[in-house]
């Protein structure tokens, strides 16, 4: 009864019910088989709307000292983090532009210094995120040691509505299945089971309070990693977005290297 009663106040009062339902428009995956790169570069196959928030996860099978996201559009990403693992020979990074350009498709790359092969591109565009200084929190590693339970590390939020991004590669060479983190919806699992490929898993989620949060997929078999998280702030600090992922988009670059 009193359930009733404050859901009858509620729709009386005209307060907004925060959705945390995410919705992916749009994927389009492509990959190339030979030769190696020192960048990947993908257009958008439509529109951006403007205002929005364009988060990229690069990976590249390859020891790198940087790696660097642009598009000709709106410039230079600012990396939310780059872990690399020299021993291996490997390096991930996630980038962000917030408050994008509108009515363009544009060019996105992502460029590092020394050529590599098996490297990955994946591009989600979300609404209803904060247009300038999104960044809540953010933390990565590169593991050299081979484990089933890999974890990002705690990253404590101060915004109380976010949306958590998480991504995970692991050796091109792995064919082990990897499950994702049960508190994350999962957006990314990219040719896991299969050697030879650019394996990376990339989770999402949406928090309502501020708070420490970790991203902790799992694997069937130990492997090496490189794993990291990264908490972006709803607009205004309200409510997540409605509708987070408008467009996801992959391109993969491959070729008989095993990083």
């Amino acid at each position: 009864m009193i359930k009733r009663i404050l859901f009858s106040l509620i729709l009386f009062l005209g307060i907004a019910i925060p959705s945390f339902a995410q919705t992916q428009v749009q994927k389009r995956e492509t990959e190339q088989t030979s030769g190696v790169n020192t960048s990947i570069t993908l257009v958008y196959s439509s529109n951006l709307t403007a205002g929005n928030l364009l988060i990229v996860v690069c990976v590249v099978g390859g020891d790198q000292t940087s790696i660097t996201i642009s598009d000709g559009t709106n410039g230079t990403y600012t990396n939310a983090y780059f872990t690399r693992d020299s021993t291996n020979g490997r390096a991930e990074a996630m980038a962000f532009f917030p408050n994008t350009a509108g009515g363009v498709a544009p060019t996105v790359t992502c460029a590092w210094g020394a050529s590599s092969p098996i490297n990955g591109l994946d591009i989600f565009e979300y609404s209803g995120m904060a247009t300038a200084s999104p960044l809540d929190g953010n933390n990565s590693v590169c593991s050299t040691a081979s484990t089933t339970t890999p974890t990002s590390g705690n990253i404590t939020t101060s915004n109380a509505n976010d949306l958590l991004v998480g991504s995970e590669k692991i050796s091109s060479s792995s064919t082990v299945a990897v499950t994702e983190d049960a508190t994350f919806t999962n957006q990314m699992s990219d040719t896991l089971t299969v050697a030879t490929h650019s394996h990376l898993n990339v989770g999402t989620r949406t928090v309502s309070s501020a708070g420490t949060y970790a991203y902790q997929p799992t694997s069937a078999s130990a492997v090496t990693h490189c794993i990291g998280i990264a908490a972006f702030k709803a607009s205004g600090g309200g409510p997540p977005p409605v509708s987070p992922v408008n467009k996801r988009q992959k391109l993969e670059k491959l070729d008989s290297g095993k990083k």
